[in-house]
């Protein structure tokens, strides 16, 4: 049930501002991001994070995590900091499901990772994961990344019923939590109805798994802070050696 807004309430502002830690037993944010990407133990076992950094209107399991407020989320799609953030999450747990976001020729795509195959095999035997990819997805829409929700549900379509890596156990999550989650109505009727076809073979092309520019443009604002800080660093470096120099 969606709670009504409470100005009181900015847990999950504050958790994506990096200023307190998730709960119970949490980490800051960042050092999530840090610490345990590519960590798929971790990931696997420590169910008390994904609601901190998926948050949504609806309460979830752990009863320590906060219901997203209109007012946080509104915030969160304003801040760069906070949207970064949230892009750097979704990469972690779609490493974690064999996702890989690939850049080629200044666009990302969604592609397989290189371990894929053990990560899709563990994901078939996972239902727990499947709730997760539920409130990923809603997350994307609460906070303002809905464009990003057409290639990933794009990319599961071709892995569930095209190569049919993916099998019978995501494939009912998919079409009955996943799917549902989209809110262009055509985009997922069309996508139920190719669903049912028998028609094989047929899967979305390279060019409908490539991220949105909002995703390009986040990528590019944090490749150019990355850029100015070795800048920085580098001339901070050369005045530091034209001072040694003249002391000698």
């Amino acid at each position: 049930m969606r709670s009504e807004d409470n100005e009181a309430l900015k847990d999950n502002w504050l958790f994506y501002q990096n200023k307190i830690k998730f709960k119970p037993e949490g980490e800051f944010i960042d050092e999530i991001h840090e610490k345990w990407k590519g960590n798929y133990d971790v990931l696997e076992y420590n169910h008390n994070y994904i609601q901190w950094l998926f948050p949504i209107r609806e309460k979830g399991v752990n009863w320590y995590s906060q219901v997203l407020q209109l007012h946080e989320a509104k915030r969160i799609q304003k801040d760069p900091a906070a949207r970064k953030r949230f892009i750097n999450s979704l990469e972690m747990m779609l490493g974690f499901y064999g996702i890989r976001i690939k850049l080629i020729k200044g666009s990302y795509k969604l592609c397989r990772s290189d371990d894929f195959e053990s990560r899709f095999k563990h994901l078939n035997r996972s239902s727990h994961n499947y709730l997760r990819i539920t409130r990923i997805f809603k997350s994307m829409c609460e906070l303002g990344f809905e464009e990003m929700q057409q290639p990933l549900i794009l990319f599961f379509y071709n892995e569930i019923f095209e190569t049919k890596e993916l099998k019978s156990s995501v494939k009912r999550s998919f079409l009955t939590y996943w799917l549902q989650t989209i809110r262009d109505d055509n985009l997922r009727l069309y996508i139920e109805e190719k669903s049912d076809s028998s028609e094989s073979s047929n899967p979305f092309s390279d060019d409908c798994l490539m991220l949105p520019l909002s995703f390009v443009d986040i990528k590019n604002a944090e490749d150019q802070k990355q850029y100015n800080n070795q800048e920085r660093d580098t001339n901070a470096e050369c005045e530091k050696d034209d001072e040694s120099e003249k002391l000698s």
